[in-house]
């Protein structure tokens, strides 16, 4: 009985993991991408988990485009939360960064850099500012504005696995020209 129950969970993870129609963009994808001289602003990402950001607002009537306003301890605090697997944009890519939209407007990314180390399965991670000394939580620049990570520190970068599996790069060997 209980071989049954272990094969047919392990059944169940083995095909739903196979499923994934998303995959974690790392340097190996980033590569392919450019030997087919294709665009990294032409991928669909997403987010893998769920990110919060939090900032002090300074009074009720301060203006606020998106998030939601809580009065938490006599103080009005303003949430922006992204929702796991939110569909973006790259805006703009630098040497190991991009800086990806999940919503329109200037200004309005998050940066995410490839994750340190020698092979070409870096993914990215979503870069934070060290942490304030008032408090241990990190930060990110979102709007012009400072926002302390209330969750998602550890947030990396995925997209559409048919989007990357679409590249095929054709590789030819040159034989050479002798002289007679």
């Amino acid at each position: 009985m209980k071989v049954k129950t272990l094969f047919f969970a392990a059944l169940v993870v083995v095909l739903t993991s196979s499923c994934s129609k998303k995959v974690y963009f790392n340097s190996q994808m980033q590569e392919t991408l450019e030997v087919a001289d294709i665009p990294v602003s032409g991928l669909q990402f997403y987010n893998d988990d769920k990110i919060v950001l939090k900032r002090k607002l300074k009074s009720a009537t301060t203006k606020v485009e998106s998030g939601t306003v809580q009065l938490k301890d006599g103080e009005y605090i303003h949430f922006l939360i992204l929702n796991k697997k939110t569909p973006g944009v790259c805006k703009k890519m630098n040497d190991d960064e991009l800086n990806i939209a999940f919503e329109s407007g200037d200004g309005k990314f998050l940066k995410f850099k490839r994750i340190k180390g020698k092979d070409l399965s870096r993914e990215y991670e979503l870069i934070l500012d060290g942490p304030n000394s008032s408090t241990a939580s990190p930060k990110v620049i979102y709007d012009g504005m400072e926002y302390f990570v209330h969750q998602g520190k550890d947030v990396r970068l995925m997209v559409e696995r048919d989007d990357v599996s679409k590249v095929k790069v054709k590789k030819d060997r040159m034989k050479g020209v002798k002289i007679r």
